[in-house]
């Protein structure tokens, strides 16, 4: 039996919803890396590395070209109007953008 969960994202801000990527029982991982508060922004991924110190990193919606975007311990993120939101662990829980 095939298993599927699927990622959803707002791009047009119009409150309509798109499928970008479908995840299958038994298919190749994107990432294998503990992702953490994963937010979804035009044609990436999000993630906080909870195998790094929960530091972010942005992967392609296909799994490539993974680079660390913040160096601080992040608490939680949020993309917003193509703004990165995040709590840096490193200076108590601030808002960074």
């Amino acid at each position: 039996m095939s298993r599927k969960s699927s990622i959803y994202s707002d791009l047009s801000g119009q409150g309509m919803l798109k499928e970008y990527f479908t995840i299958k029982a038994h298919s190749s991982a994107i990432d294998d890396y503990y992702a953490d508060e994963i937010v979804t922004s035009d044609r990436s991924i999000y993630y906080v590395n909870g195998n790094d110190n929960n530091k972010v990193f942005r992967i392609n919606l296909d799994g490539g070209d993974r680079k660390q975007v913040v160096s601080s311990s992040t608490g939680w993120l949020n993309c917003y109007r193509g703004l990165l939101f995040y709590s840096n662990k490193s200076d108590n829980d601030r808002l960074y953008v």
